[in-house]
């Protein structure tokens, strides 16, 4: 498919006419008529820069792909140092326990003493 716009506008006298159709005919020699090539160095050069870009993107996915590693690293000994914690807590939380059941179990033995000595 092939679009073809085309523009109008009035024109003030023939001088102008003659104007826009020499500069529509230089246009059309000077650029639409000359072959659209690219000389070896720009091919190269264009060649160079795909690679590059190429390169950037590997480069780019790589960095992302060691920042997902070292965030997936981190994460996973942060949940160990957590659980350690944990772990520790929950040892002297149960030493604790054991203190408060031995303390309640003698306090326990001392109100039945003194019920017996009363009774």
């Amino acid at each position: 498919m092939q679009l073809n716009l085309e523009r109008f506008s009035i024109l003030p006298d023939t001088n102008a006419e003659m104007r826009f159709w020499d500069e529509r005919a230089r246009f059309l020699v000077e650029v639409l008529s000359v072959p659209w090539t690219l000389s070896a160095e720009e091919v190269a050069q264009l060649r160079r820069d795909a690679e590059e870009e190429e390169e950037r993107v590997v480069r780019e996915k790589r960095k992302a792909e060691e920042r997902r590693r070292r965030r997936s690293e981190r994460e996973e000994r942060d949940r160990r140092r957590i659980w350690r914690r944990w772990e520790r807590e929950e040892k002297m939380r149960e030493r604790e326990a054991a203190v408060c059941r031995e303390a309640g179990r003698r306090v326990q033995m001392r109100l039945e003493m003194r019920r017996n000595q009363k009774g």
